[in-house]
């Protein structure tokens, strides 16, 4: 007998979806490194005073999804800042 076949023959499942907590996913983390730090300040200070459709606007350092880059996003990085978002899987 094929040692291999002996654990896939006679396989079935019921589970019709996994859910998995991926922790929590810190606001300020711009460059999706899970880290955040000066490399995601950089990308909000670049983008700062921007608004959605404006030269060097940048999506990323709009933290709180109201398509303008202000203080309000520097807020968020900021109680963030030197934390880091890990991915936890029990």
């Amino acid at each position: 007998m094929d040692l291999d076949n002996r654990f896939v023959r006679d396989y079935t499942t019921s589970l019709t979806s996994l859910a998995v907590d991926m922790g929590a996913l810190l606001e300020g983390n711009a460059n999706d490194n899970n880290i955040i730090n000066i490399s995601d300040f950089g990308i909000l200070a670049v983008a700062y005073g921007k608004t959605g459709g404006q030269e060097d606007y940048d999506a990323r350092a709009n933290f709180d999804r109201n398509n303008i880059i202000n203080i309000s996003d520097f807020g968020l990085l900021a109680i963030n800042y030197a934390k880091t978002a890990p991915v936890t899987v029990p």
